[in-house]
């Protein structure tokens, strides 16, 4: 289980909960690997997004899975001790840890050792509430989970609704020890009257249906859609708030999975189907319409520059995008799990195309890639109906896992100026038949053709000065073209790529004239 950790025996010691150990390794100045403390202590384990960390990431979770509790504790509390910093929270851990989390010396642990801030405090709350459980009500207080007077009276409505006269009790005990009555009430008068005092009488009705904030620039920022089930599910963002004009959708705007959402709110983003956007916007924000599922058309207007982090990631529902020319950026896993997602049409004056951005998307038949582009991310990982692409002449890496999944890829055209193909690159594109490397290309990862069942022929240049194997415990090397059983490989005479075919078995033919070679 912990083989991926060779190199980091501190966390070991500590995952393996052997004191003696950890107390010798520190005294010889031995520390968490910067890789370790960086898995711990940022958001590393979304499905959407694959790195470096997603193996590590997911043995850390797989091992403390079956931790008993006494131990879960005490390996918990030595990271925390060793990191001098709170730990992320990641969902996965509630989803392994279950009813476990819900026992007062656990939950006290959970609080002390991770950012609470990352914690889903909202069904946390739901579960300690519904379970009636006061201890825990206490020690979510002591971590600060009651200061706003907002979420505590929201509490001890929910806890009255529901008849849970335990945490209920707790609740007002709290209210009545720490509130300030007064100076709650005064803020809540104060509000009442900026909100009368509003001049239009359209902004005073349009913020009973927007959230949005005042930029230095006097322009608005929509920062959330206050509808909530029953609404119409096809929306208008306003070009005006009062007088102020609307330029950029705020970061989650209306995703249905952002913090705060009451559980109707949620839905209705769930089932919103049809977005128009002003042509005043200029920004969409990380995650805008994050897992808005039944979104099946919205409109990208002239002068949109950025599209940033997650913008339409989980919009399973969207069949057509057609982004502007303005567009500069696409931001990392902006389209991602588009599943219906058929076409796409990237304006060629766009000078980065975000890691991930199209992972998932299986729908998608065909793109075409913005001609200044440098490097090709991860960005279609899993895009099983994709079937054709030309790549830029520009590009000069192809990042792993860039084409890997894509099933029905036939057709690929690669140009000079390719200087590296990075691992897992082309790995089961079962339908592609024939590759064309282009001379300048130097270096071909690991499993770059791995599984490529129907894949022929396969042109290598002269260029190549490396080309990676896998290697596996207990097992024999794997080649970059692991699993091809038709493949027959074209080289130069004499060259590195003779001696790599030479030297792993992979059948080959010495280039005897001109090839075509872009």
């Amino acid at each position: 289980m912990f083989e991926l950790y060779k190199d980091d025996p501190l966390y070991l010691a500590i995952m393996n909960n052997d004191k003696g150990k950890i107390e010798k390794l520190k005294a010889g100045g031995v520390v968490l690997s910067e890789h370790i403390r960086y898995m711990l202590t940022h958001a590393v384990g979304s499905l959407a997004v694959l790195n470096e960390y997603s193996y590590s990431w997911g043995g850390h979770i797989c091992a403390i899975e079956g931790f008993k509790p006494e131990r879960l504790m005490s390996v918990l509390r030595n990271l925390r001790a060793e990191l001098g910093e709170p730990m992320y929270y990641s969902g996965s851990y509630s989803w392994e840890w279950g009813k476990r989390l819900y026992a007062p010396e656990m939950f006290s642990c959970v609080l002390d050792c991770f950012d609470n801030r990352k914690i889903p405090k909202k069904w946390v709350w739901k579960r300690i509430i519904d379970e009636d459980k006061a201890e825990l009500a206490a020690i979510a207080a002591e971590h600060g989970w009651l200061k706003m007077p907002k979420k505590r009276d929201e509490l001890i409505k929910y806890a009255t609704d529901n008849n849970k006269t335990e945490c209920l009790t707790f609740f007002l005990d709290f209210k009545n020890r720490t509130a300030d009555l007064k100076a709650e009430q005064e803020k809540a008068e104060k509000k009442l009257m900026r909100e009368l005092n509003a001049n239009p009488d359209s902004l005073t009705e349009l913020k009973k249906l927007w959230g949005f904030q005042k930029r230095e620039d006097g322009t608005l920022v929509i920062t959330s859609c206050k509808r909530a089930a029953g609404s119409s599910t096809e929306i208008t963002v306003p070009e005006k708030i009062g007088k102020d004009t609307v330029t950029a959708i705020g970061d989650y705007a209306f995703s249905s999975v952002r913090s705060r959402l009451t559980e109707e709110q949620s839905i209705f983003r769930k089932q919103i189907t049809r977005i128009t956007l002003p042509d005043t916007i200029k920004t969409i924000g990380i995650g805008a319409f994050l897992d808005c599922s039944a979104l099946r058309e919205i409109n990208i207007p002239d002068g949109v520059r950025e599209i940033n982090e997650q913008a339409f990631s989980g919009c399973r529902n969207l069949k057509e995008i057609c982004l502007p020319d303005s567009v500069e950026k696409i931001g990392d896993s902006a389209f991602c799990y588009c599943g219906e997602l058929t076409e796409i049409k990237i304006p060629q004056t766009a000078e980065r195309l975000g890691m991930n951005a199209f992972v998932g998307c299986k729908s998608l038949k065909e793109i075409r890639l913005p001609k200044y582009l440098k490097e090709v991310g991860c960005l279609f990982y899993g895009c099983t109906a994709l079937k054709e692409t030309e790549l830029p002449k520009g590009v000069e890496i192809l990042t792993s896992y860039c084409f890997c999944g894509c099933y029905s890829l036939d057709r690929i055209v690669l140009h000079k100026g390719l200087k590296k193909i990075e691992k897992y690159v082309f790995a089961n594109c079962q339908h592609l038949k024939e590759l064309i490397i282009p001379e300048g290309v130097e270096e071909i990862g690991e499993m770059s053709f791995a599984n490529c069942i129907t894949l022929e022929r396969v042109y290598l240049p002269a260029s190549i000065r490396k080309i990676k194997n896998s290697y596996f415990k207990d097992g024999p090397p794997l080649s970059a073209f692991y699993n091809c059983p038709k493949v027959t490989v074209t080289v130069n005479g004499g060259s590195y790529s003779e001696k790599y075919c030479k030297r792993n078995n992979i059948p080959y033919k010495i280039l005897e004239e001109t090839y075509d070679r872009n």
